[in-house]
């Protein structure tokens, strides 16, 4: 039977090689936390959209179930909701007895240019 010795053998990695591998994953792993960051900004925007939008639809949907259309410009809270604010704008189309109603709903201290803006068509009274 033949015995081998092998000289300078050893299992496992070196400190120098651990550290290296380290310093390689540490630099890859930069984007990818970044993007997480960033998507969950992402997430807390599209989440203050999805809310903005669904208090405008109502708004709207308010206007057409109590048939108030007038010619309105007001800005106000909702009731209710704490921190939003909606801007009502209804004014004639150049057809008669025709309004457009537009809603725009937007956080407190914010700006209207900042929120959601829904239109609609509306037959007057």
């Amino acid at each position: 039977m033949i015995k081998r010795k092998f000289r300078n053998s050893y299992n496992g990695f070196t400190l120098l090689e651990v550290l290296i591998a380290l310093v390689i994953l540490g630099i890859a792993l930069i984007p990818l936390l970044t993007s997480q960051a960033r998507t969950a900004g992402d997430y807390i925007e599209i989440n203050n959209v999805f809310y903005e939008t669904g208090l405008a639809k109502n708004l709207l949907s308010n206007v057409f179930l109590t048939k108030d259309i007038y010619i309105a410009n007001k800005q106000e809270k909702i009731l209710g909701v704490k921190d939003y604010i909606y801007k009502k704008i209804i004014s004639k189309t150049s057809f008669p007895g025709v309004y457009l109603i537009k809603i725009t709903v937007f956080k407190k201290g914010g700006s209207p240019k900042n929120g959601v803006t829904l239109k609609a068509l509306a037959k007057g009274q």
